[in-house]
């Protein structure tokens, strides 16, 4: 199987969050996307889920099953060094629950298109007119604090690291980044080690 990009969707419990119709109609209307789910020791019906997701998706829907306790962000690492084995352009990052819509995705390959000097293109939950962003408000103010301290310590201008949206170019850098666990499991869903190219 040849694909230009491949997404990877990490799953823990997921069962009640997944829409397994979304995720086959966005492999049925593009012929260079493929799916990896990795399901991170699922205890409900996700494995149940994934795995009639992957049926009706051809060679271009694949699971991944880990061990429980490995958690979600190990989970999304493991899966992302995976996808770099069938050396596809770009693999992506996305949230099982669609927070960000899939119809999204194609935004972030024409962006990384048009930019051979970028290497990831990242979502952010932004709060403007006509977009509706509902969280807590301690998480919303804890998530700004957590970026702009990362910002400042990475020398990067990040304003939501945490969104679970994110389109990487295939190169030496980024399979650097992903090569070591995470320190984190909080800060994991972006791999906190500065991507250089010098």
């Amino acid at each position: 199987m040849s694909v230009r990009l491949i997404l990877v969707v990490s799953c823990h419990n997921d069962a009640k969050r997944l829409k397994p119709q979304a995720f086959l109609q966005l492999v049925a209307a593009n012929r260079d996307v493929a799916l990896l789910f990795v399901d991170a020791g699922s205890t409900d019906a996700t494995p149940a889920m994934l795995a009639d997701i992957a049926s009706g998706g051809g060679d271009r829907i694949s699971v991944l099953a880990l061990s429980n306790g490995v958690g979600k962000d190990e989970a999304l690492r493991r899966g992302v060094l995976t996808a770099f084995e069938q050396q596809p352009e770009y693999v992506g990052c996305w949230d099982a629950d669609l927070s960000t819509p899939l119809s999204a995705l194609q935004e972030f390959i024409d962006l990384v298109d048009a930019n051979p000097d970028i290497d990831i293109v990242m979502g952010a939950r932004v709060r403007m007119l006509g977009r509706q962003i509902t969280r807590p408000s301690i998480r919303h103010y804890m998530s700004r604090l957590f970026a702009a301290a990362a910002s400042l310590a990475l020398d990067v201008p990040v304003y939501d690291p945490r969104c679970g949206a994110k389109v990487f170019r295939v190169t030496d850098a980024v399979r650097h980044a992903f090569g070591d666990p995470f320190r984190s499991q909080w800060m994991a869903r972006t791999p906190w080690r500065r991507i250089s190219t010098s």
